[in-house]
């Protein structure tokens, strides 16, 4: 084995150490499963994430809550549960922990992806899954501003 392979991998070791490390401080409770973690799956996870944040079902659901009775800082809170809750059933599909759990390993995976491939304009993973929260929180940033204005009524 080479000089400069045998370098990436003990790089790579050490990151993966470190970001257990963070995912431990973090309250993770489940170990990180770097067997199953590869580029081609941090993709797909942040692809899948983005598919049940842009479905319709979802987005009803979103809409559904944005029109409920309710102070908004109650709305804002069940919005970004629910988003939660979808990124979990995603992680769930890819053999990650559920919950929280799974939420803070596909973080920590998603950054040694990024670490471990190296600063590129491209290097973005968790753009798809960033943008269908972007959306989301946009509608939440609307609704605000307009019981800011006191235009919004009640459904």
């Amino acid at each position: 084995m080479s000089r400069f392979r045998m370098g990436r991998i003990v790089v790579k070791s050490m990151a993966q150490r470190r970001i257990g490390f963070v995912a431990e401080i973090c309250g993770c409770a489940a170990k990180i499963p770097w067997g199953l973690v590869t580029e081609k799956m941090g993709v797909e996870l942040e692809h899948r994430v983005s598919q049940k944040l842009t479905a319709p079902r979802f987005q009803s659901k979103v809409d559904e809550i944005l029109a409920s009775d309710g102070s908004f800082e109650m709305k804002m809170h069940q919005v970004e549960v629910a988003m939660a809750d979808e990124e979990s059933l995603a992680c769930k599909e890819f053999g990650l922990a559920t919950g929280y759990d799974g939420i803070v390993q596909k973080k920590c995976i998603m950054y040694f992806l990024q670490e471990c491939k190296g600063p590129q304009p491209s290097n973005n993973l968790e753009f798809r899954a960033f943008s269908a929260k972007l959306d989301i929180r946009k509608k939440l940033q609307k609704l605000q501003e307009s019981l800011s204005q006191g235009t919004h009524s009640k459904s």
